[in-house]
This record gives C-alpha cells, structure tokens and sequence, in this order.
C-alpha cells in the first residue's frame, strides 16, 4: 500500500501511492492485487483470454510465495 509495485509501474504506469489495482476483500479482511485476480479488469487494452498467462508472469514478477520485499518499517506510537 505505501508504494506501487514494478507491475503496476509497468502495466498501469503508476507511480505513486497505492496502486489502483489493490482491492480489499472483506470476506479475508485483507488487501489482494487485483492483477492476480483479473488483470485484463486493470489493463484495458489485455484481452480477457491473457488473464491467465499474464497471472502467472505477474507472480514471478512480484516473487510471490518467496518472501516479503518491503522495506516499510513501522514506528510505535508512545503515549506522552
């Protein structure tokens, strides 16, 4: 959520914020990439049928299932 990943660089050309393929699932209560769901639903011009191969490019482009890459570091709020 702190800053687009290199597929949503690439493929939304975004590139700042949150990506505007980041969706949350209220049944997980968790955030998903929606480039991992429906690609062509963010990419307008992918035909529906490459949905399928571009998932599995996008998950070895983002490295998924091999560990988190974020550099994000969470401060601790004290009480004054």
């Amino acid at each position: 959520m702190v800053a687009p990943c290199p597929v949503s660089r690439l493929l939304l050309a975004h590139t700042e914020g949150t990506c505007p393929a980041l969706a949350w699932q209220d049944d997980a209560q968790l955030y998903r990439c929606g480039m991992l769901r429906s690609p062509a639903r963010y990419v307008r011009w992918l035909p529906k049928q490459l949905d399928r191969p571009l998932i599995g490019l996008v998950r070895r482009w983002l490295a998924l299932d091999i560990g988190c890459d974020s550099v994000v570091e969470v401060e601790n709020e004290t009480d004054p």
